[in-house]
């Protein structure tokens, strides 16, 4: 192959990362944090889109009730009950969904998504002490065109879920 074609090939490859959606993964999934999930048969679901940047991804298609929708999808898919905010007993541990961004200018976000795992737990050093705290986590964030952000970042909440759901089989079948 020529020099020249090697280039445009580079070249090409380059760009496509470019204007594509750019992401980071961050936090854990890892043997700490999976035995939390053992035994974990039903769960509420609370998406949270921070301000003042949920008005400009509602603009683009990305709401709470989508991602909650997409969410508890998967979870029904993974044979976990969903148990709604309403009926929410105090001992049901909560899948929460947060997002976080800006908008850079019309045509790019950048966004923190993060899905974490609360439930009760008791203080070692105190086990009269109940408190509720995140045991199983994971996390993105990167940037991407405004026009196609909502559509990448459910990509990007369903891959999370995928992970949730794997580290939830590892410890439960």
């Amino acid at each position: 192959m020529s020099i020249k074609k090697c280039l445009i090939i580079l070249i090409v490859v380059l760009l496509s990362f470019l204007i594509s959606t750019s992401v980071v993964f961050a936090i854990g999934d890892d043997r700490y944090s999976r035995p939390s999930l053992k035994g974990l048969k039903k769960l509420s679901v609370v998406v949270q889109i921070e301000k003042p940047v949920s008005e400009d991804f509602k603009k683009v298609g990305l709401t709470e009730d989508r991602i909650r929708t997409g969410v508890e999808l998967k979870l029904q898919e993974a044979k976990i009950d969903v148990v709604y905010i309403e009926d929410l007993p105090s001992d049901t541990p909560i899948l929460h969904v947060e997002v976080d961004g800006s908008k850079r200018n019309d045509k790019t976000f950048s966004f923190l998504i993060e899905v974490e795992l609360w439930q009760e737990s008791f203080l070692k050093r105190d086990p009269k002490v109940e408190v509720i705290v995140g045991t199983w986590s994971t996390g993105v964030f990167g940037s991407g065109s405004a026009s196609n952000i909502a559509n990448d970042m459910m990509g990007l909440i369903n891959s999370m879920m995928d992970t949730f759901v794997k580290a939830y089989l590892s410890v439960n079948s």
